[in-house]
């Protein structure tokens, strides 16, 4: 109890502008929920959370504190702890940044050890999440295309095209068209 105490006046006093200051909060929320019950973890979290964004701390650091989180915590935890970053909106300033959503794929990717069947279901959600918040981001939709590439089937990858097309827009349909080729010839050369 005397480091929870330690480590609370500590995040109060410390420059939140600091490129480590989020050190410290990560240390005081990883030390509240290995001493707490898992069914606090998303409290802990979420209280974290809100103090960063009262206290001003830079969007980097929010992000490296969730990285960090995705390293320890049970997939369950990190689905939720995602979940809330993306559909409350009170966790950044500005929308949801591309990196939650790449960590979080990659989280759900590692515990299914590389194999996208097995978690398919999730990843698609985070993918759908990803595309509807940076819907006119073509980074994103080749992301999902690249997933459903490797792990979907011709019906998915073809909804997946059109959509894509529709919500770029004429403006980047040439460079759509480039970039997705370019990802279904690397796609093809790995498998060989």
């Amino acid at each position: 109890e005397e480091l929870k105490i330690l480590y609370s006046k500590a995040t109060e006093s410390v420059d939140s502008k600091e490129e480590d200051a989020w050190e410290l909060e990560a240390g005081l929320l990883e030390l509240c929920c290995h001493t707490s019950k898992r069914s606090t973890w998303m409290h802990n979290s979420k209280e974290c959370l809100a103090r960063m964004r009262r206290r001003h701390y830079l969007e980097s650091s929010v992000l490296s504190l969730l990285h960090r989180c995705f390293q320890w915590m049970d997939m369950k935890t990190c689905r939720s702890l995602t979940s809330y970053v993306v559909k409350t909106g009170e966790v950044f300033a500005t929308r949801v940044p591309t990196d939650v959503f790449r960590t979080a794929v990659a989280r759900e990717m590692r515990e299914a050890r590389g194999n996208g069947h097995e978690c398919g279901d999730e990843v698609r959600s985070l993918y759908e999440q990803y595309v509807s918040v940076h819907s006119a981001r073509l980074q994103a939709w080749l992301e999902y295309a690249r997933f459903e590439l490797e792990f979907g089937g011709v019906g998915r990858i073809s909804r997946l095209t059109w959509r894509a097309k529709k919500a770029l827009g004429d403006s980047m349909s040439s460079a759509w068209e480039s970039e997705y080729a370019k990802l279904k010839l690397d796609i093809a050369e790995r498998r060989e």
